[in-house]
């Protein structure tokens, strides 16, 4: 049991890592496509090349991504998640009263789904083979399959959507 929960937990390292990775790389790709790197919208519009490159000493970015992407992997696993320069604050300001806030939902969500999933799953085993169990089971696996980015604006414009009259 320890051996496939320590497999588990590394084979889920892994999967972050990557994934970090990825997004962290392809960020770089697009501003630099774009011409809007980090250097150059911290410098400024009227920046010149040699305050550009300046400011790209300091933040680190004239370095190869993967060293940065090491070093803001360190940072993170310190507590440091950067600064915000859109906000002017270190993010982990923003992002701890971010996170009571997204628990607490999480939370209420987590309820509401026992309280719903509970009754549905009695039904559909008391009476498996029956209009109300197939019924349910249908609507759920509908449920399912239905995708967050139709559900959820279905959801706001049915239950908080109110016509101008």
């Amino acid at each position: 049991m320890i051996g496939f929960l320590g497999r588990r937990l590394a084979a889920v390292g892994l999967q972050v890592v990557l994934v970090t990775f990825i997004a962290y790389a392809l960020f770089f790709v697009v501003s630099a496509a774009t011409g809007a790197t980090p250097e150059q919208r911290v410098a400024g519009k009227t920046a010149t090349p040699e305050q550009v490159a300046r400011v790209a000493e300091i933040l680190g970015t004239n370095r190869p991504v993967y060293e940065q992407y090491l070093r803001f992997l360190g940072g993170v696993a310190q507590g440091d998640f950067g600064y915000s320069f859109a906000y002017r604050q270190p993010v982990s300001k923003l992002l701890f009263p971010a996170a009571g806030v997204t628990a607490a939902l999480v939370g209420l969500a987590a309820v509401l789904w026992m309280l719903l999933a509970i009754p549905i799953g009695l039904v559909g085993a008391l009476r498996v083979g029956s209009r109300p169990g197939r019924l349910l089971t249908t609507t759920t696996q509908v449920g399912i399959s239905a995708p967050v980015f139709w559900v959820a604006p279905m959801l706001v414009y049915f239950l908080a959507f109110q016509p101008s009259q």
